[in-house]
């Protein structure tokens, strides 16, 4: 087989025969592999979270131990969730799995806090497994956070109508 390549290449035969290792095979201890070994990934370095964040995490925290306390009488008492508030609230009245949402959460965020030093530091990894509980509580949560953001929003407005209804009262008189 070797015969109609050498063939065609008579000048391959004169070549001087190589002594250094193939180019696909780097030597054992090279500037590289030094370095490397010598430094670590960013994404393994944990970094200092701002106070926002933190915070905000803080208070994620606040209201996922609120809306599981709560779901957990809901649970205790399977026939007081009627009201469409209620409904909203546990997800389409399940407020079963919505409290193993917000638990599972719970105790993601409830152990991260603990890694990462009361959710003030965290690399990648940790950081990415904050965000996730984070976004799951939240999820969980939105039902609950919806009706108290409309009460809220209630309130203005009735706050609102009352003051125009005085200030065209104190304009007449």
């Amino acid at each position: 087989m070797d015969a109609p390549i050498t063939r065609h290449l008579p000048h391959v035969e004169r070549l001087p025969a190589t002594t250094h290792q193939p180019a696909h095979r780097a030597p054992e201890a090279t500037a590289l592999r030094d370095y490397l070994g010598s430094t670590q990934a960013l994404s393994r370095q944990p970094v200092q979270l701002s106070v926002q964040v933190t915070a905000a995490l803080w208070l994620l925290v606040l209201l996922i131990t609120g809306v599981s306390v709560w779901l957990v009488s809901e649970v205790r008492a399977p026939g007081a969730c009627t009201t469409h508030a209620c409904q909203l609230a546990t997800l389409g009245g399940h407020p079963l799995t919505t409290l193993l949402l917000t638990a599972t959460s719970l105790g993601l965020l409830l152990t991260m806090a603990v890694i990462t030093r009361g959710l003030t530091r965290a690399g990648s990894v940790e950081l990415t497994l904050v965000l996730a509980a984070g976004g799951l509580g939240f999820a969980a949560c939105l039902g609950a956070l919806l009706i108290v953001l409309l009460a809220l929003l209630a309130g203005v407005l009735i706050l609102g109508a009352l003051f125009l209804v005085l200030a065209t009262i104190g304009r007449q008189t």
